[in-house]
């Protein structure tokens, strides 16, 4: 197998899974029939820049910031819901309290999501600002948020 679509592979993984080891990856890659020595699975999350990270339930697993598709909204969908525990609107900024750890990859899907109400994100530990044309972009934005939070 190609080392493109191989990580691809761990991409897709990842991003659907909550993989806290390397040889649990291995094992899923197996699974699917895609044999990888250790060090050359060790290169491939070196080279996605994969990390660890912290999620809800307290529980280490790997996280990519690096997406695999073109519409991160499906993506934004899921770390929303899981991940993002309130929205607050203050004049043309809407900040969004997460869990810690994950304000980048939500900053990083909202930026890429082409919002026409979003000029900026800034992601900090455990919440972030996103900086709208105007408040009435705020709350829009804000609402939108909300919605995808369930």
């Amino acid at each position: 197998m190609k080392r493109e679509d191989r990580q691809t592979e761990i991409l897709k993984i990842i991003r659907s899974q909550k993989i806290s080891s390397i040889t649990e990856l291995r094992g899923v890659l197996a699974e699917r029939e895609i044999n990888v020595a250790m060090a050359t699975l060790s290169r491939d999350l070196q080279s996605l820049r994969v990390g660890k990270i912290m999620d809800s339930e307290t529980k280490v697993r790997y996280f990519a910031q690096q997406s695999i598709e073109k519409d991160p909204s499906d993506e934004l969908l899921v770390e929303v819901r899981d991940e993002v525990t309130d929205v607050i609107v203050n004049d043309f900024i809407v900040v969004i309290r997460t869990v810690p750890y994950w304000t980048d990859s939500i900053s990083d899907l909202i930026d890429r999501s082409d919002f026409p109400e979003v000029v900026s994100t800034l992601a900090g530990y455990d919440n972030m600002w996103v900086l709208t044309k105007g408040n009435q972009d705020a709350t829009r934005f804000a609402n939108r948020i909300r919605a995808l939070m369930g």
